[in-house]
């Protein structure tokens, strides 16, 4: 006998983790739209070096998007632990398409300058330092505490499935509908979000004990770093983000 053949189960076809209604629309939906930020970056980088064919100029409009996801989503984590989280991924979400949309109307007008993409990366990306946080923290609702750690591995994937689905397709449309046309896919691409929310099934938000909003961060730091591991995990990310994924950002002046 060479093994034993396993009844065939004929229940839902979706594996794992996205089995649960409530994970499946929120994980889609995110795909969608990180994709839809990672086109609208690689297009501001390559609008960015056709306008000012400078490298520094590239480099700086990515810094303008990098540092507030450096040094704010410490202070999201901790207005994620106070307020609704459903409210507050729309305010963020909102944000991010208004600030896509706007975007892609001064583009298409032919009116941009490159402090207007530096100005609207940054709004973007404080409203991204909220928004980051608060996707990680629902989490836990959206599936069974024995399907958690799939779950948040699976929610991990978006990052870097956007990073390569977003930039793909951007290379592809810029040629066919324009620079305009690919940003105005970017303000569209949170839709999916929108509804996702909208259908969400989640419990009663049960805010915790208020107390100042530096105190949380300094405990949550000091928390972090007298952990060997976590301060392991925090350099490998960081050392990762610095060196690894810079060319993303400076792939238009490759």
């Amino acid at each position: 006998m060479i093994g034993r053949v396993l009844p065939l189960r004929l229940g839902d076809p979706r594996p794992g983790v996205l089995r649960h209604r409530n994970f499946a629309l929120f994980w889609f939906s995110l795909v969608i739209s990180h994709s839809g930020t990672w086109m609208q970056i690689l297009v501001v980088g390559w609008l960015t070096d056709e306008m000012t064919r400078s490298a520094f100029w590239v480099g700086m409009v990515a810094a303008a998007r990098g540092v507030p996801m450096v040094v704010l989503p410490f202070f999201g984590g901790v207005v994620a632990d106070r307020m609704d989280r459903r409210t507050l991924l729309w305010i963020t979400q909102v944000s991010q398409a208004l600030l896509g949309l706007l975007l892609a109307i001064i583009v298409a007008a032919d009116v941009a300058q490159v402090w207007h993409f530096a100005v609207i990366a940054m709004l973007a990306s404080i409203a991204g330092a909220f928004d980051q946080p608060t996707r990680q923290a629902i989490v836990p609702a959206l599936v069974p505490r024995e399907d958690l750690r799939k779950a948040i591995a699976l929610h991990a994937v978006v990052f870097t499935g956007g990073a390569l689905l977003g930039p793909a397709i951007a290379g592809l449309l810029v040629p066919v509908i324009g620079a305009a046309g690919v940003l105005f896919i970017n303000a569209a691409s949170t839709l999916p979000v929108f509804v996702a929310l909208a259908l969400l099934n989640l419990p009663p938000f049960k805010p915790r004990p208020r107390e100042a909003v530096l105190k949380s961060v300094r405990d949550g730091l000091r928390f972090a770093f007298s952990r060997e591991l976590i301060v392991l995990v925090l350099l490998v990310s960081a050392v990762a983000s610095l060196f690894g994924r810079s060319f993303q950002q400076l792939a238009p002046v490759l």
